[in-house]
């Protein structure tokens, strides 16, 4: 059986953003996302107390180039890839739900964003694999499964490119160690004051991105009228 080519368009081409996708995946992505901002907010404690959990719950560069001098190599590996890849599986899932009406979407959201979401999905048609491989992540896998391409290519893919870019962050972050610990030492002086600093910041960021979405929602409802 021959392998369907990855701009070909998904099984589900017809479905559409009004139609939801399961309660589970709204479930597991909303989790996901309660975890990276408890991480935000706790990264000042959790890093000089519980390092791998802070990767556990937002494996974010820079928390990894800050752990990396702190914790073993291998459970390193295992907690940062693992966790980046269920965040990639799920961009997957929720990309094939969507379909090719996410492009749509994003066109009736902002112009820009769909010239992107296009740009994308046009370079997709060309180097899928390749960009899959090479920028592993929940976006790419969303457009992945936009894409068509199955599941049982993109998550290797996906497996293995996390894998490169946490090792490749845990050998940078022993690199920048002598540059990192005076920043280590500055948060264990102040702990309590910086994780403030983290709550104030990521409080700030969910409201914008809150009034940002009433904005693009009101600009949607006046576009189908």
């Amino acid at each position: 059986m021959s392998e369907r080519p990855v701009n070909a368009a998904p099984p589900h081409p017809g479905q559409s953003l009004g139609h939801k996708p399961p309660r589970m995946l709204l479930l597991a992505a909303g989790f996901l996302l309660l975890l990276g901002s408890a991480g935000a907010v706790l990264a000042p404690y959790l890093l000089l107390h519980h390092p791998l959990l802070l990767v556990a719950l937002a494996p974010w560069p820079r928390h990894l180039i800050l752990v990396a001098p702190l914790a073993d190599f291998w459970p390193f590996m295992v907690v940062g890839t693992g966790r980046a890849f269920i965040s990639c599986a799920l961009g997957f899932a929720l990309g094939a739900h969507y379909g090719a009406s996410s492009i749509s979407f994003f066109e009736q959201r902002s112009q820009r964003l769909g010239r992107v979401a296009v740009a994308m999905t046009q370079a997709f048609g060309r180097a899928a694999h390749g960009i899959v491989l090479l920028f592993p992540g929940p976006l790419t896998a969303g457009l992945a499964a936009i894409g068509g391409m199955r599941a049982r290519v993109a998550l290797p893919l996906l497996w293995v490119g996390q894998t490169a870019w946490v090792y490749i962050n845990y050998r940078l972050g022993h690199a920048l160690a002598e540059w990192t610990r005076p920043l280590l030492e500055l948060i264990r002086n102040h702990v309590w004051q910086a994780t403030l600093v983290c709550a104030v910041a990521v409080g700030l960021y969910e409201l914008r991105r809150r009034q940002h979405r009433t904005r693009m929602s009101s600009e949607r409802a006046k576009l189908l009228d």
